[in-house]
């Protein structure tokens, strides 16, 4: 092979690693998130949907680099973690396509919501990944209050989590 040939070939890898929409968000499959009365929010990962507990669908985005898993539907529901478990600077956060607000923070537990889906919580576990999902029980409810909460603990609304059931992954992060 020629020089010019392999550049050539580098130049078409490196495209092809930049386009490619290779970023894995989760193991193929569904995610199903249970809450206790039996409710769920399923995530396809296979369709790109997200179905909530009232049975409505929305189409989700995969909008993540090599650096952070990201999911959108455009209007709703959005998402966004660095994908090394390390990798929690505040720069990390600030690179995010949407920035992470934390209610609060247990060991490797954090509950987080973001200004672009606020009538979502996100409970996320390093390494695992995102293992639980708390909704609004009204559209406009905004989970954002907490933070102003003084004395607010996980376990007052922890009955209200739908937990990840089985051994799918969802955002898990990277050693």
């Amino acid at each position: 092979m020629t020089p010019g040939h392999r550049t050539v070939v580098l130049a078409v890898c490196s495209l092809l690693v930049a386009v490619t929409p290779a970023v894995v968000w989760a193991d193929d499959g569904m995610a199903t998130f249970t809450r206790s009365d039996g409710k769920t929010i399923v995530i396809d990962s296979a369709t790109g949907t997200l179905t909530s507990p009232d049975g409505s669908r929305s189409k989700l985005t995969a909008c993540g680099t090599r650096d952070q898993t990201c999911l959108t539907d455009g209007k709703t529901f959005s998402f966004a973690f660095p994908r090394a478990c390390n990798d929690t600077t505040e720069a990390a956060a600030i690179a995010l396509p949407f920035r992470p607000k934390v209610v609060t923070a247990l060991h490797d537990d954090v509950w987080l919501v973001f200004d672009a889906a606020p009538n979502y919580l996100f409970h996320y576990s390093r390494p695992r990944g995102l293992v639980g999902i708390f909704k609004g029980s009204t559209a406009s409810y905004d989970f954002r209050v907490l933070l102003k909460k003084q004395n607010f603990r996980i376990s007052d609304i922890e009955n209200r989590e739908f937990r990840i059931t089985g051994q799918l992954s969802i955002a898990s992060c990277k050693a």
